[in-house]
């Protein structure tokens, strides 16, 4: 009820859910998983997750539904999946209900419930990378028969299909259950091979020869860099995420590592793998609440089954450690709650304007006609414009020259900043392309951010005071959010909490 509700009651879909969105509109109508239908850009594989892409782009060409509307619900289906699974196997295993409620509690978090309403592909990753490890578990702990090894290595193929960074994991758990289970190596030598192995092969062939490349666009730009880039998003996610539940599994451990040391070995793969890789890579687009929030849901079934078997062991001294880490989950779950109420209706009413932009530009829309934006999402999902991602998400890195792209005709900048003004170094960034055609304010939010889009228009273009007037007229004013104690509140706590 709790994810359910916020899942509908929250209206804002994160932008960058909005890039696959674009991809499965174009499958679903035929077109092909394509950024820019025609023109002289090259394809490029920008899109998140391929199997979320065409699951919505299918059942978007089968049903005709809106895109926006499956993915939300699809999140939703997807988390609810999830808790089901879990709530079967605490009732199988046997857990205690303090157990039980502590390996649901992901599901109660701010991060995970607004994961669920996202419209990302997150909820299906956490469903896959949940099921895959609980599985590798009872692979390793029981008498595995070809079925289970097969069923193991489908769901570790599905979850790269999702996040192709879960391949890391996928592999590092066959070479466990190689390492551990020396009788199933054949077996799952053949598995790997057939339901692994051979796909992803075909897999690259594919993008090979559809984009040119031979693995996703995006990791050209989100690649590893030297140094620890990302360690402050991993350092958050350890001490605000995973710090409750490991000082609540902290008594048991000895008893676990003797007992259960199957799941103790995959907790460390599956959580601690994800934390390594994602060290020193590029921080950008959320990583410690896309691919790391993902694993808390096994890291609280640890957490359970410890509770659940410790009082079973005379003893067994808590020191603390647990009434601490319950104490740690309920301050999370609190501490996120007046930044959520604050941010909601000022990120809806960017959401909406960003769509109303992009609406009023879609009229203006042609074959030759391109336009260069900085913060792709729902802007070119609404518009429809042949776009080229300057930042290279979506757009071929060789067909980036520049600040300014491909000179296209319109380029759109969003300018954040706090205070209001906008930074005086992007006033206009190639001046002997474009002149400015229009500023629009979307909001102010002291103290914590403002919202300004600048348009800049290709010089002589015959349609640019006419689609100023289009985008100008009852062009609504500036949204003012004082957040007041929720908006201090917010700042004091945005720089901890990654926002």
């Amino acid at each position: 009820m709790h994810a359910g509700t916020f899942a509908w009651a929250w209206p804002y879909i994160m932008d960058d859910a909005l890039i696959t969105y674009r991809y499965a509109r174009h499958v679903g109508e035929g077109l092909g998983p394509y950024w820019n239908v025609g023109g002289p850009l090259r394809p490029v594989e920008g899109f998140s997750s391929l199997l979320h892409m065409f699951l919505l782009g299918g059942l978007h060409g089968i049903t005709g539904i809106d895109v926006e509307w499956l993915g939300k619900t699809a999140g939703l289906v997807f988390s609810l999946a999830t808790i089901v699974s879990i709530g079967w196997m605490a009732r199988r295993d046997g857990l205690t209900t303090a157990g039980t409620w502590l390996a649901l509690s992901p599901f109660l978090l701010p991060p995970m419930v607004m994961a669920t309403s996202s419209g990302m592909e997150t909820p299906l990753y956490i469903l896959l990378a949940w099921l895959t490890s609980v599985t590798c578990v009872r692979v390793l702990a029981a008498t595995a028969g070809r079925s289970r090894i097969e069923l193991l290595v489908a769901l570790a193929l599905l979850g790269t299909l999702t996040r192709p960074e879960f391949g890391v994991t996928a592999l590092a758990l066959f070479a466990l259950v190689a390492w551990r289970r020396p009788d199933l190596v054949r077996s799952l030598t053949r598995a790997v091979l057939l339901l692994y192995v051979l796909p992803g092969l075909l897999l690259t062939g594919w993008r090979f020869a559809l984009y040119g490349d031979v693995v996703p666009n995006t990791f050209y730009v989100k690649q590893r860099l030297p140094g620890l880039w990302g360690l402050g998003y991993v350092w958050r996610f350890v001490v605000i995420c995973a710090a409750p539940y490991l000082l609540i599994a902290a008594p048991s451990l000895k008893t676990l590592w003797r007992e259960r040391r199957d799941l103790v070995l995959v907790v460390l793969v599956s959580v601690g793998l994800p934390c390594l890789y994602f060290t020193s890579v590029r921080p950008m687009m959320g990583w410690w609440y896309r691919f790391l929030i993902p694993q808390l849901p096994l890291l609280a079934w640890f957490a359970a089954v410890a509770v659940s078997t410790a009082p079973a062991r005379a003893g067994v001294r808590t020191v603390g450690l647990r009434p601490l880490g319950a104490a740690l989950l309920v301050v999370f779950a609190l501490a996120h709650i007046p930044p959520i109420l604050n941010t909601v209706p000022v990120r809806h009413v960017d959401d909406q304007r960003l769509g109303e932009v992009g609406r009023r530009l879609r009229p203006w829309a042609a074959p030759d006609r391109s336009l260069s934006y900085y913060d792709i999402g729902r802007l070119p999902y609404a518009a429809d414009w042949n776009v080229v991602d300057v930042v290279g998400l979506t757009t071929s890195r060789h067909d980036l020259r520049g600040d300014c792209g491909n000179a296209t005709d319109l380029l759109i900048r969003s300018l954040n900043s706090s205070p209001p003004d906008p930074p005086k170094d992007i006033a206009n960034p190639c001046p002997k392309l474009y002149d400015t055609l229009v500023d629009l304010d979307f909001f102010v939010e002291r103290p914590v951010l403002s919202r300004r889009m600048r348009i800049f228009a290709r010089r002589n273009l015959l349609y640019g005071e006419p689609l100023k007037r289009a985008l100008l007229d009852d062009w609504p004013p500036a949204y003012v959010h004082d957040g007041g104690w929720l908006g201090r509140y917010q700042a004091a706590l945005g720089d901890w909490f990654g926002q």
